[in-house]
């Protein structure tokens, strides 16, 4: 009696079925802001943004990460969360950086959220009029490993607020797009 075992399929994981988006094209708004100490002011500026965005078509719109707050470990207490908001207003979603951000480069910049901030524990994946979106805030991309859940969990888009410095920021970014190229070749 012959076996109905392949072994050379029993590596290959099953495909998964998920979910058709339901736009395949749309409007996105990036929103940069200049961030103050004055709070309301900050909040006064994001919601112009939000407001110029869908004016323009935007169907999802993105503010950085600490819009509302200077970045500084004296600004911030405990959790940095992405707040997810539907076109109805009402909170869908709230992600808390898993990776927090902590860097010393000597002579030039220290800067160590784990001293100020708690890291969030859980993939946040959201369902939206524009499809699934998985979170992750600003050095949570540099782990690919939240990008697989995420997109083994149907997610059409990653969406990754992000804050950096003049210093840190060019220096960061060219050294993960330096990665995904190389990874991307491989």
């Amino acid at each position: 009696m012959s076996s109905a075992f392949k072994p050379e399929q029993a590596r290959i994981p099953p495909a998964l079925a998920l979910p058709t988006p339901p736009l395949n094209k749309f409007k996105i708004g990036l929103c940069q802001l200049t961030v103050t100490p004055d709070k309301e002011r900050n909040i006064k500026h994001a919601r112009k943004a939000i407001q110029d965005a869908a004016q323009k078509g935007a169907q999802l719109v993105v503010l950085p990460e600490i819009w509302n707050s200077p970045y500084s470990n004296d600004s911030f207490p405990l959790y940095n969360t992405c707040c997810v908001f539907g076109t109805d207003g009402k909170l869908k979603a709230k992600h808390r950086k898993i990776h927090l951000f902590d860097i010393d480069i000597p002579g030039k910049i220290t800067f160590t959220e784990s001293k100020t901030l708690t890291a969030g524990e859980t993939p946040t994946i959201v369902d939206t009029d524009v499809g699934r979106i998985g979170i992750g805030i600003c050095h949570d991309i540099s782990f690919q490993e939240l990008a697989m859940i995420y997109a083994s969990r149907g997610a059409h888009l990653l969406c990754y607020p992000g804050a950096f410095n003049m210093t840190t920021g060019p220096l960061h970014w060219e050294l993960l797009q330096r990665a995904r190229a190389v990874d991307n070749q491989v």
